[in-house]
């Protein structure tokens, strides 16, 4: 056991991160954010609080109209809440899947780690008053506190039980279900847990008790089980054998909902479904959600047949009608449509004129959003065509342009028309578009796609003479020099494009941009940053300390410019200089998704990436720390050789490392090597046993969360 004290973080320092998170990124699409939600809970009649993923937690004191966001930054990246109690009006506790519980004494202001779980996952969280609470966890485990959440006490039930429920009808009864089949019963206050029904075939996952006798519990299969006897005796219905249920809400005793996913016949993806009890759960309807509907993981719901639900993409809906009928209280201007669908690309060619380029992934649409008020709003243009998919956006000015994907179009309104110039490049086809001021635009791509227009993007013709690669990046420091990047390979023109020649390889970069003739930035994989300052003779590299991807660079003047980036369905990645390159600092943005294109106009800046998300920042974005203040000694861990077949060396750098536990994980979340150390400044672990691939490697400490990227040759 580790000392509890050692738990327990420094108070100021949530509460100035807390700060940070309200002047940090901010959600553009969707709004108000979109990190899946796990957890909705109704605090009284017009607050409502979810949250979810990258630490999000969110409220609403207006019965869900405006929602207020918290990323609880120090740990938020990683975090993933699944439990949210509000047992008083001021005090509340979160609780983290990966082991930490939060706990707010001022109404969610202010967010203390209080716990930090080492062993087991924790799965759901009750709390019977404000210094009474219970965690249920991954291998038969329950945490239980009597002091407010300063001291927490393990119980292990014989059994190793994923447990994945927990419910208590009074200070001394309560029950915990999960997998495989277990129903546990205390009466005596948590001290002891027995089983009341096993039955090994069967996954529970969710209960709701309307009385001290009558109780529910539903999972997978579409099975729900109800005792009228204290849980001595429990009868089972099978609703629907596709459906897996992972919520189960009251209207009153008699009236209940239920929620979960459902097998599609046609599709092979998962859909929602949701089933109505108006008779105690004598029998069930099922309900009639549109189409268009999101998954939802987590429902609430009060008298008078107002009820919420939160789930994938930050989808918050919201019914008065005792489920007939359901509002989004998510708004997207353009939402995924399909595996893959993102922003792209971004060009802002005055400080109130942008564009984003998407593409729509396995759905093979595109859309070019717009805005005209520098950022603020955005908007679909032109949605009476059928685009392809969009890579790639240039403007010369606010109204002339060319979007490039599957297809090039070109513009001279500001996008009011668009006029289709190439078509057929293939998948994916142009990722790059750069032009000079004097009418010359080159596109490049996938494929060996290399072409160039002479007059403001109305004809092109293929660049003959260059070499047959994937191109990802180009970009002209002046109307005659320009830059492309291939594969390893870099090229530079000195007549506008008309011939290329290669300057450089083994750096493989993804994104070039030049804010003078003279100084140029590239970026690339494993967090590659190249600087030059003599236009582009020799380029000089600036590694960050990051193995996170950099997909786009961006300068607004010499000094100031961003670079974005992520690890697929992993990390977000923002990095900002005001040094002309010097040095780079990380940014909090709260996205677990990688980001794929940026565009800044000064102190107002945009980026955006995997499933259309898109976040701005009117303030130039502040910078943050991963973790406590300096004089805690901690700093980022190095891990190398990274790529590795062998072993892998993990450096810790501060001054007291403490206790760790190390988990090496493949990149769909499950865990291939898991280890606790103590202690120690360095730690090998032997690798050789993990086929080839990307893996991600986290440290996990009572102070803070580090996941890094590990390549196994």
């Amino acid at each position: 056991m580790i000392d509890p004290m050692r738990r327990i973080l420094i108070t100021s320092w949530l509460v100035c991160l807390t700060a940070f998170a309200h002047s940090q990124w901010t959600w553009r699409n969707p709004v108000p954010q979109g990190n899946d939600l796990n957890v909705i809970r109704i605090k009284n009649d017009n607050s409502i609080w979810a949250a979810g993923y990258v630490g999000t937690v969110m409220h609403s004191e207006d019965g869900g109209l405006g929602w207020e966001m918290i990323n609880l930054v120090g740990h938020a990246r990683y975090t993933n809440f699944i439990g949210l109690d509000w047992p008083g009006d001021s005090t509340g506790f979160a609780v983290d899947r990966s082991g930490y519980i939060y706990r707010t004494l001022d109404a969610g202001i202010t967010w203390d780690s209080m716990y930090w779980e080492t062993e087991e996952y924790l799965n759901a969280s009750c709390f019977t008053d404000t210094q009474d609470g219970f965690v249920v966890c991954s291998g038969g485990k329950i945490i239980r506190t009597l002091d407010g959440g300063n001291t927490w006490t393990p119980y292990y039930f014989q059994e190793p039980v994923n447990l994945n429920c927990v419910c208590f009808t009074s200070s001394l009864t309560g029950y915990a279900a999960g997998s495989p089949g277990y129903i546990l019963k205390t009466t005596n206050g948590g001290n002891d847990w027995n089983a009341v029904h096993v039955d090994s075939a069967t996954v529970l996952r969710c209960m709701v008790f309307p009385s001290a006798n009558i109780g529910f519990v539903a999972g997978a299969n579409g099975l729900v089980m109800k005792t009228t006897d204290g849980g001595l005796t429990w009868a089972s219905q099978y609703l629907n054998d596709s459906a897996s249920f992972s919520s189960i809400a009251m209207f009153s005793p008699d009236t209940l909902i239920l929620n979960g996913t459902e097998l599609g016949t046609i599709s092979v993806y998962s859909g929602p479904v949701r089933y109505r009890s108006t008779n105690g759960g004598n029998s069930w309807t099922r309900l009639q959600l549109p189409a268009s509907s999101p998954y939802s993981a987590n429902l609430t719901a009060k008298t008078g047949g107002v009820a919420f639900a939160a789930g994938s993409w930050g989808s918050i809906e919201k019914t008065t009608d005792y489920g007939n009928s359901w509002i989004s209280h998510t708004t997207w201007v353009s939402p995924p449509l399909a595996w893959g669908a993102g922003i792209y690309g971004m060009d802002f060619p005055t400080a109130q004129i942008g564009y984003a380029a998407i593409d729509e992934g396995e759905a093979g649409e595109g859309k070019i959003l717009k805005s005209a008020d520098g950022g603020a709003t955005w908007f679909i243009q032109d949605t009476a065509s059928k685009f392809h998919g969009f890579r790639a956006v240039d403007f010369i000015n606010e109204n002339t342009g060319c979007i490039g994907g599957v297809d090039i179009f070109s513009t001279f309104d500001g996008g009011q028309t668009w006029i289709p110039r190439v078509l057929n490049l293939g998948w994916h086809g142009v990722k790059s578009l750069s032009h000079t001021e004097n009418g010359v635009f080159v596109a490049v791509g996938y494929d060996g796609i290399f072409l160039r227009s002479t007059d403001y993007g109305q004809s092109w013709i293929n660049v003959p003479g260059v070499p047959n690669l994937g191109y990802r990046s180009v970009c002209f420091s002046d109307a005659n020099n320009g830059f492309a990047a291939g594969n390893s390979t870099l090229l530079k023109t000195t007549d506008a494009g008309a011939t290329w020649n290669v300057i450089n390889e083994g750096s493989y970069i993804f994104a070039i941009d030049f804010p003078t003739p003279d100084k140029g930035f590239a970026v690339g994989s494993n967090g590659l940053i190249l600087q030059t300052t003599d236009g582009g003779d020799t380029w000089e590299q600036h590694n960050f300390p990051t193995t996170d991807d950099l997909y786009a660079v961006r300068f607004y003047d010499a000094d100031t410019g961003y670079a974005v980036g992520g690890t697929e369905m992993i990390t977000g990645l923002v990095l900002k200089t005001t040094d002309g390159g010097a040095t780079w600092h990380k940014q909090f943005i709260p996205s677990n998704y990688p980001l794929y294109a940026v565009a800044t106009t000064g102190n107002c800046a945009y980026t955006g990436g995997l499933w259309c998300y898109l976040f701005g920042t009117t303030n130039g974005g502040i910078q943050v720390s991963t973790g406590p203040p300096t004089n805690s000694q901690v700093a980022d861990a190095i891990i190398f050789p990274n790529p590795s077949s062998s072993k892998i060396t993990i450096l810790d750098n501060r001054k007291f490392p403490g206790e760790k536990k190390i988990t090496i994980l493949t990149v769909t979340g499950k865990t291939v090597i898991s280890e606790m150390v103590k202690n120690q400044h360095r730690l090998e672990m032997d690798v050789s046993a993990l086929p080839p691939g990307t893996y991600l490697v986290k440290i996990q400490s009572s102070e803070t969360v580090e996941v890094k990227k590990l390549v196994i040759q």
